[in-house]
């Protein structure tokens, strides 16, 4: 895998009134990655869909990782100066040697 990406992930703490903040902390740094803009690979872009049950923007890039990454969908991915959100994992088998997940970039 050609390109190079971090994975952050959130985490929440309290603050002195009780309101949450929540912060993204780089967990994996200089993880081989791939990411290629999903309608290449056939996914639609800039429209709404049904995934894991709940309506959503759909994704803008799909996003190849090593089969036994930790990556979860909460986290986000730092790519080149942008930040791009985890839309959803692709089902994971035993057969895989990646895992994929769709991303959408932050604006």
């Amino acid at each position: 895998m050609v390109d190079r990406i971090a994975i952050e992930r959130a985490s929440r703490e309290q603050d002195a009134t009780g309101g949450v903040i929540e912060d993204y902390q780089v967990v994996y740094e200089d993880v081989p990655a791939r990411l290629a803009l999903a309608d290449e690979r056939g996914f639609r872009i800039g429209s709404e869909a049904v995934f894991s049950s709940r309506l959503m923007q759909e994704a803008n890039f799909l996003m190849s990782v090593a089969h036994d990454q930790d990556i979860d969908q909460r986290d986000r991915v730092r790519f080149k100066g942008e930040v791009y959100e985890i839309v959803g994992l692709i089902a994971t088998s035993s057969f895989l040697t990646a895992k994929r997940a769709l991303l959408r970039r932050v604006r």
